[in-house]
């Protein structure tokens, strides 16, 4: 019965929130467990914000401007500096 009236409002177009789910403790997670979650809760915006967030924070996360000429180079400059500090901590 329950799942019936589920189908019915997905397909209105109205948003179904089940209540039944418990509440991720996103602030609680560490960066890798916080990806993980979204990985699997693709439709929490909040917790795809938040991983966003930190992951620019711990600098897991770069920004580049395609309208740079030489936005490659520094993608590639960035990627070097990334595996350089990956190898460090083997």
């Amino acid at each position: 019965m329950f799942a019936d009236w589920q189908k019915r409002q997905a397909e209105s177009g109205r948003e179904v929130v089940d209540l039944s789910a418990p509440q991720a403790n996103i602030p609680g997670m560490d960066l890798d467990q916080l990806r993980r979650y979204v990985l699997t809760h693709r439709g929490d915006d909040d917790a795809f914000h938040a991983y966003v967030d930190r992951s620019k924070a711990a600098g897991r996360m770069i920004t580049i401007d395609p309208s740079d000429p030489k936005w490659e180079e520094a993608l590639d400059a960035r990627i070097r500096q990334a595996s350089g500090e990956s190898e460090s901590f083997s």
